[in-house]
């Protein structure tokens, strides 16, 4: 067993993060997700250049997280979801805030959520937990997630942890199979979006955000919000805004003039008025108008 510990230069807040419905691929070690617990430990397995690692993860302090993993990669896994090495959440908090006007909200939200940060999973697994993600409430796709690891990912028994399916363990997967673990109709679009990234899919996204946005589109289930969430969530590119229900009204109350009928032009008027950050932005807003519903 490898245990270490991670020092962030600037506050973190590991169940807003994990919890924010950025990424469906923990599990709190205590029990059930998205139940206002405290509990700070949580999980996960990932196949990582062709091992599976299991990871803990431990928030001791405000800025200080311990791992345990079967692998020295567990680290070094963490490092890449959090943007340990991409990004100071300090700098990008001053950006939102400078790049606000008179009535906006952020620098509200961001005191509300200091230590809340925008993650970067895996494409493939983001990808397919977006697809799974429609009309959906939180607790729902986590499970759906969780039916999927169990049944199709890689399995470390003296733990008990499942990681996500790789595109060639889930490919074995019929749609009925996946009907049959809850999906739905979105079983479908799960089973073609497989079949496609077998063929001709890669982890390596276009720099240029709407070449990216344009072939994350080519997949089944895939439309603009989904896409913009894999982009923020696995691509790193963090101007991206996905605009769902929540932020859409948030952007009417709280920016009226960045507001429109069109849900994508809400997302490009609201990136370019908060710029490369835009996406942090979007988490803080999100965020701050749940808590204040």
């Amino acid at each position: 067993m490898f245990e270490s510990e991670i020092n962030f230069s600037n506050q973190l807040n590991l169940t807003d993060t994990i919890e924010s419905g950025q990424t469906f691929l923990w599990n709190r070690k205590s029990g059930e997700m998205f139940d206002g617990s405290t509990d700070n430990i949580y999980q996960t397995c990932r196949q990582y250049n062709g091992e599976l690692v299991s990871i803990e993860v431990e928030q001791t302090g405000d800025k200080t997280l311990v791992v345990r993993s079967n692998a020295e990669q567990g680290e070094v896994i963490v490092k890449r979801v959090l943007g340990w090495d991409s990004y100071d959440v300090g700098s990008v908090q001053s950006e939102i805030v400078s790049r606000d006007r008179e009535g906006g909200v952020m620098e509200e939200a961001i005191d509300a959520h200091p230590g809340l940060r925008v993650v970067r999973e895996p494409l493939f697994d983001t990808l397919i937990s977006f697809i799974c993600s429609t009309q959906m409430r939180v607790e729902r796709i986590h499970t759906m997630i969780n039916n999927l690891k169990r049944s199709y990912g890689g399995h470390i028994p003296e733990k008990d942890m499942h990681a996500f399916p790789t595109v060639e363990q889930l490919s074995e997967a019929t749609e009925e199979e996946l009907r049959d673990l809850k999906l739905g109709y979105r079983a479908g679009y799960v089973k073609d979006t497989v079949d496609m990234y077998m063929n001709s899919g890669s982890d390596d996204l276009p720099t240029k955000t709407e070449d990216a946005r344009k072939e994350l589109k080519n997949y089944k289930g895939v439309g603009t919000k989904v896409a913009d969430c894999v982009l923020l969530y696995a691509g790193g590119f963090l101007d991206v805004v996905p605009v769902d229900t929540w932020i859409e009204s948030a952007v009417e109350e709280h920016y009226p003039n960045l507001h429109s009928d069109s849900n994508e032009e809400i997302a490009r008027n609201f990136e370019s008025f908060f710029g490369e950050y835009a996406g942090f932005a979007q988490a803080y807003l999100f965020h701050y108008t749940r808590d204040n519903s």
